[in-house]
Formats: C-alpha cells, structure tokens, sequence
C-alpha cells in the first residue's frame, strides 16, 4: 500500500534517506498519509524500494527524532498523529480571497513617486565613486552616520529648510522607523534616570501611522491631539510631540503665531517636539516656509527629521535626525549598542551628490514637474465634479486637500476607490463636515490625472 508513495530517484543529488524523510513528512502534513497508520518494516521497505536496510533505518531514527513517527514495542513504526495543512490548491485560493484586491491603475497615495523623475544615471556615477573611492568596506560604519554625509547634510539643511546644526548633531538612519525607534530608547534611557519624563508621546492627528506603530511597539502611549486642543492645555503630559507642519489638519491655519505658541508650549512643558518635516521643501505658491526648528534653534526643545523618501527614490532609505544638545549625552550613552541602519555606500554617494550641486537642481526640476501636475489635478477635480469640490488651502507640495459634496463618508469613498483601482487617503473630520481626502499626484503620468479625477467622480456618484 506505500509503494505509490515511496519512490527513490537516484539521479537527485538529495541522499536517499533524505528523500525518504521528505516523502514521509510531505504525506503526513498534506493529510495524504493519515496519523496512527503503520509503516513498512526497516526489512520490508529496504527490499521494496532496493536500498540497503541503513538507509531505512537512518531515516526511521530522523523521523523519530522530529516526531513524525513514533516507535510503538510490538507494533513496530506508525505515523504521528499531525494536524494536516492545507493543501497548496486551498491556500492558494485562501491567499487570492484575502489579497490586495484589484491591481491599482491610478497611485494617488503620496507614498511614491514618479520613477522617471529621478536621475538614474547621474546616481550610479555616485554609487561607482562611492565603491571605488571610500575605504574598505569591512565594517557597519560610523554608528551615527558617515561624517562627510553629516556634513552635507548640515549645509544642505540651513540652505533648503533654515535648520541650524553641527554636523555632530545629526544621526543617519535608514527611514523614518528606524530614527524613531533610536529616539525611543534615548527616552527610555532619561525615563530611566527618574528624571520625571514620561513614557506617551503627543500625536497629532490624523497622524503618521507607522509612527504610531514604533510608538505603540516600544511601550509608548500615544496621545492624539489637534493643534487647537494643545495649545488650550487639554493634553496630559508627554515626553515629546509629534508634530508634521505638512499635515492636513493645519490646512490654512499654521502661521507664525501657532508655530510659535507650539514652542512656548514646549517650554512650558518641559517637553520636546519632533519636528517631521519630510516634504518640507515643495512649495510651489510662495517660498518653502522654513522648518521650526530653525525659528528657536537654541532653545534645545526641537528635534528635527527630514527624509529623501520623496526627494529620491523610497528604496534609497536615507533618513536623518538633528538632536538638540541636551539630547546627545544620551544618544551617545546609547550609541555604542546601535549599529548604523543606513548603507554606507549610499550614504558616500548621496555626500557626493549634494556636494556636487546635483540634488539642488533635482528639487528644482522636481518643484516645476510637481506644480505642473498639481495644477493639472486641479483643473481635472474641477472638470470631473464642478462646483461639488472644493480644494481647500493645503499646499504640501505633494498632495491636495479636496472636501467633496458627497453622502458618503470618507473611509467609504476610500475603499470604493480602491476597489476600482484608485488608491487614495480618507481624512478624519467631524460628522457635521463633508468628507475630505488626500490626493497624491506625484506618481501619476501626466496623462492619467484627468481619467484618475474622472474615476474619482464616478466613484462618488455610483449609487
């Protein structure tokens, strides 16, 4: 009764006992050979399958000691009693039933980009420098980021976004994920000391929710919290706050005034803000506004965080922070324990790339790309839905605010959406309001934001 299932192929380079065990394990966990059923003796199959009776036995004593037989006195081997997987065919289907959903046509998420925007060429000359030029790649690198980057990256950040550093004050990572996790254990280390800072951070909503995970997984509460609410003093207190001045919640009402009574809360509090400025240099209606952290860079509350996840390419995960004073005996406490996340090749090449004025030129060419196509999106909303769309003052140079006249809610807009090959981002707002959603235009071709606004309306006005 086993012969169909024992089959030696001696042309395979899997030793024979092996090729035994794997057909025994393979049978028992597809349910095709059932548990407590009685396998030929060590004589019995060694003749059946013309292999000696060591190789039985070797696989026997294998399968033993895995559990998939069990050895029974006077009854010789039988098979253990397993709980069958599926089969491949039903976890096949179960992983399509439970998969992405349809194939998405129109990114409107603001997670990506145009890959045809980037200089490719320009940036493998970098890569090839950085291989052939730097020392000898045998170790991590610096743990808080190579040192000619840093220093770029202390230019670059005073010229572009108003940010006042030392190159020593800035620590590389490779994302967003990783900086915040460092930022984590610095707070755990003070919280350690008893020096009265708390474990919950201030998130503001609708909030950054791979933040909020890295929170949430290093033991921080999140206290959500709205610009209006804070600075009535209706939060509890934090070891730090979140804040991305790019967010959708401050749409025409983020200005001097509320930047600077954000960093007299800070004071008062004693607690640090986290300032995600991660798109902060597309503007296309008047100059980038500066970051805040150049507004007060000597009050040693701030903590800065750029990326060029949209400035570059998302798979090139360069990161950085810039600590405030006050927090780099503790960074550097912790330091020796983190290795450094970030390639240090690419990070040679990037030092090379701001140096030579090529990434200045690339935010140029992106800014012109990205004000053609947020012009373009504009125009299609209008086309595509009329006076039932209103675009209201966002201008994150990534994405556009738009408030729609529609019964539905938001976070059901955007499940239809995406059902129909559309990714775009639902944006909390009170019962009373109309929703509201983030429309990303950077990865679109040109050609297709007037059909992705067309899609759009037809997905609000389908009964």
């Amino acid at each position: 009764m086993f012969n169909y299932m024992f089959q030696i192929d001696r042309s395979r380079d899997l030793p024979l006992q092996a090729q035994l065990c794997q057909q025994v394990q393979e049978a028992l966990l597809s349910g095709a050979l059932p548990g407590d059923s009685p396998l030929p003796s060590i004589r019995g199959l060694a003749a059946m399958l013309e292999v000696s009776k060591t190789t039985v036995e070797s696989a026997y004593a294998q399968l033993l000691a895995e559990g998939y037989i069990v050895s029974r006195p006077g009854s010789g081997h039988r098979t253990a009693s397993l709980q069958a997987l599926p089969p491949i065919a039903a976890v096949a289907a179960a992983a399509a039933e439970g998969g992405g959903g349809p194939p998405v046509t129109y990114d409107m998420s603001g997670s990506t980009i145009d890959p045809q925007s980037f200089p490719t060429a320009v940036w493998k000359r970098y890569l090839g420098r950085a291989l052939t030029d730097a020392p000898p790649a045998g170790g991590y690198g610096d743990a808080q980021g190579e040192y000619p980057l840093r220093q770029q990256l202390a230019a670059y950040s005073y010229r572009s976004r108003g940010v006042v550093c030392s190159p020593q004050q800035i620590v590389v990572g490779a994302g967003v994920q990783s900086l915040l996790a460092l930022l984590c254990a610095v707070f755990r280390r003070r919280a350690a000391r008893g020096d009265g800072t708390p474990l919950a951070v201030g998130l503001e909503k609708p909030g950054f929710l791979q933040a909020r995970q890295v929170l949430c997984d290093h033991g921080f509460a999140v206290c959500e919290y709205e610009l209006d609410q804070l600075l009535a003093g209706a939060l509890p207190p934090v070891a730090m706050l979140y804040c991305d001045p790019q967010s959708p919640g401050h749409a025409g009402h983020f200005g001097a005034a509320e930047k600077l009574a954000l960093l007299r809360h800070c004071d008062a509090r004693q607690c640090f803000l986290l300032e995600d400025d991660y798109a902060g240099e597309f503007r296309y209606l008047q100059r980038p506004i500066p970051a805040l952290q150049g507004m007060r860079p000597q009050n040693g509350q701030v903590i800065y965080m750029g990326s060029f996840s949209r400035l570059l390419l998302p798979s090139i995960r360069v990161s950085y922070l810039v600590l405030p004073p006050t927090l780099l005996p503790d960074y550097r406490a912790l330091g020796r324990a983190y290795n450094q996340t970030c390639s240090s090749t690419e990070q040679l090449a990037l030092s090379g790339f701001i140096a030579d004025g090529h990434l200045y030129r690339h935010i140029g060419r992106l800014r012109r790309l990205y004000g053609q196509k947020s012009r373009l999106l504009k125009e299609a909303l209008r086309s595509a839905f009329g006076r039932r769309i209103k675009v209201l003052p966002f201008d994150s140079g990534l994405q556009l605010l738009v408030e729609i006249d529609c019964p539905r809610p938001g976070p059901e807009i955007e499940a239809r959406c995406r059902q129909a090959g559309l990714i775009c981002q639902a944006v909390p707002v009170k019962s009373s309001q109309r929703p509201r959603l983030l429309l990303g235009f950077c990865a679109l071709p040109p050609e297709k934001i007037a059909p992705a606004a067309a899609l759009l309306c037809a997905v609000c006005d389908r009964p």
